[in-house]
């Protein structure tokens, strides 16, 4: 269980693609070492460094720590992955930055401050694999948007007879492009459908007006199948929908804004569904229409509609039932 662990060693590791830079924290001192960044060797370091468990912490640097993520999954340590920016963020004033300098810092960090922070949990092979299919799709879309503003750059050149070509290369891009994202999907939507605790979870939040299957697939990766987060206010952080106060003292005082530090994609997916919602439910409908009326902005008033869904989806989660609507009385 989290900070019952009794431990007088902190460990902070800087990962890179071929090695792991370490600084382990003790009574006795600081210890620095580098191992490459494969599952045997790290396997033969936590074998001869460690007899109890220890608190074990590093950046979230993507795939390159998978390697010691998957062997520490195995093992009876406790685990931190934590933000860059968080990390930045709470060292104040620094000077000079290296590999070794950095796994100290983490070390240091997570000495500090592991009360804290949340403990990492270990995903099945079913969220991870999402995950990558998620990745996958997102890249796709991305080629394709490049290819079709660089289509349309191309009819305002003045290319000649080379233009016809271009169009015929890029249009047969854009045709294998959209078959492999249509394959993409598919492979979501299957791998979702195949799982009986996703399956139950998908079809609870698209039960709730403006969700769609984007947003459906989204969140169930970013928040381990709502096991890592179950709460309305926590999500609406995350995917940057809640608004924070902007004052101090008598001189600064602003309106409320939400934080720049959220999950970009996440809140362009609840703005999307804010924008079905507002035509399509009800209930939605008329709270916008009465509060625009009112002298509210319209994208405050989305935003107040956003986190609204955001409720929605952590309610049915929760609760474990489809979305019943409201009746709106004319």
């Amino acid at each position: 269980m989290q900070g019952t662990l009794k431990t007088q060693q902190f460990v902070g590791v800087d990962i890179s693609k071929l090695t792991l830079d370490i600084c382990i924290l003790s009574p006795e001192g600081k210890n620095q070492c580098q191992i490459k960044n494969t599952p045997r060797a790290i396997k033969s370091f936590l074998k001869a460094s460690f007899v109890e468990p220890t608190i074990i912490a590093m950046e979230n640097t993507g795939r390159y720590n998978r390697y010691l993520l998957d062997v520490l999954s195995e093992t009876d340590h406790e685990v931190y992955v934590i933000s860059p920016l968080h990390l930045k963020r709470s060292m104040g004033l620094t000077r000079g930055k290296d590999d070794k300098i950095d796994a100290y810092r983490i070390a240091r960090h997570i000495q500090l401050h592991h009360h804290q922070e949340s403990q990492w949990v270990a995903e099945d092979d079913v969220l991870q694999e999402l995950k990558f299919l998620l990745t996958e799709r997102n890249q796709i879309r991305e080629s394709l948007s490049k290819i079709r503003v660089r289509i349309t750059e191309h009819k305002l050149l003045d290319v000649g007879s080379y233009l016809k070509k271009l169009k015929e290369r890029d249009s047969r891009r854009i045709a294998s492009l959209e078959a492999d994202l249509k394959e993409v999907q598919e492979e979501i939507h299957q791998l979702i459908m195949g799982n009986d605790q996703m399956k139950e979870v998908f079809e609870f939040i698209t039960s709730v007006p403006g969700v769609g299957k984007v947003l459906a697939w989204n969140l169930i990766a970013r928040t381990n199948n709502f096991k890592k987060i179950n709460n309305p206010r926590k999500l609406s952080c995350y995917a940057g929908l809640a608004p924070f106060a902007h004052q101090s003292g008598t001189s600064i005082r602003g309106k409320s804004r939400v934080s720049p530090f959220a999950d970009k994609r996440l809140k362009m997916l609840f703005h999307m569904a804010a924008m079905v919602a507002v035509r399509n439910d009800q209930e939605l409908q008329h709270y916008y229409e009465r509060k625009v009326s009112e002298g509210k902005s319209k994208m405050a008033v989305l935003n107040a509609v956003r986190n609204k869904i955001a409720h929605r989806i952590c309610a049915v989660v929760n609760q474990k039932k489809k979305y019943e609507p409201v009746l709106v009385l004319s």
